[in-house]
């Protein structure tokens, strides 16, 4: 009743509800099928799950993809610079990485998604892509060492 979105969607969706990282865990080691995409959208609120952003859980994400997958991040945050920390993972897994922002309206706020694939992503024309080579390199946090403090924004200029 949460997700009435989806009666409209043509392929197939499946919701599961729990902790994202157990739940991937779970379905690895039961030999579930692989995703054609991941989206994760975990990382817009004031906390962000440390444990949803760190190598670990990259490599999670994409060992549950089929070859050819996507993993799309929804990285809008007001509070956290999330770039480089993706771009760090894309890095990291050995993929590409487009970064694209939506320009939000007078009802919605504008949205940045990332999406690491293996292959060069084609997007319709007029889609604001940022560009990365702007954006810092980092390193990706661990489950043992990681933190979000050195991408706070902490609005000084």
């Amino acid at each position: 009743r949460w997700f009435d979105f989806r009666s409209g969607s043509r392929g197939n969706v499946e919701v599961q509800i729990g902790d994202a990282r157990k739940q991937l865990e779970k379905e690895r080691s039961s030999g579930e099928e692989l995703w054609d995409v991941l989206v994760v959208d975990a990382y817009s609120g004031d906390s962000i799950p440390m444990h949803l952003i760190t190598q670990e859980a990259f490599n999670l994400y994409s060992s549950r993809l089929k070859r050819g997958g996507i993993l799309a991040l929804h990285i809008s945050n007001w509070n956290i610079d999330l770039l480089p920390i993706v771009k760090a993972a894309a890095n990291h897994l050995g993929r590409r990485i487009d970064v694209v922002q939506t320009q939000g309206s007078v009802f919605t706020l504008p949205a940045t998604w990332a999406f690491i694939s293996e292959d060069r992503l084609v997007f319709p024309d007029g889609t604001y892509r940022l560009n990365l080579d702007e954006v810092r390199n980092s390193t990706l946090p661990t489950d043992a060492k990681g933190s979000l403090l050195p991408f706070v924004n902490w609005g000084l200029k």
